[in-house]
């Protein structure tokens, strides 16, 4: 992911947040989160309304810990 490290931290407002998106875009892969990370448009982010609807869980299967 190192080879990501700098265009991450360009992408995203909060450079303590970069490796993670360096990662994501090293291998190609979504990211799950709720927040400053949609701010991007180089890796597709869910949020976790989204997750649930493509996963298509409803709020008793989360409540017995089916994502944990």
């Amino acid at each position: 992911y190192k080879n990501y490290l700098k265009e991450a931290e360009t992408l995203i407002s909060d450079s303590d947040d970069a490796p993670y998106l360096a990662v994501c875009i090293a291998k190609r892969m979504p990211l799950w989160n709720d927040n400053h990370f949609t701010q991007q448009k180089k890796i597709p982010v869910f949020t976790t309304q989204q997750l649930i609807k493509y996963l298509q869980l409803d709020e008793g299967d989360l409540m017995r810990g089916l994502l944990l």
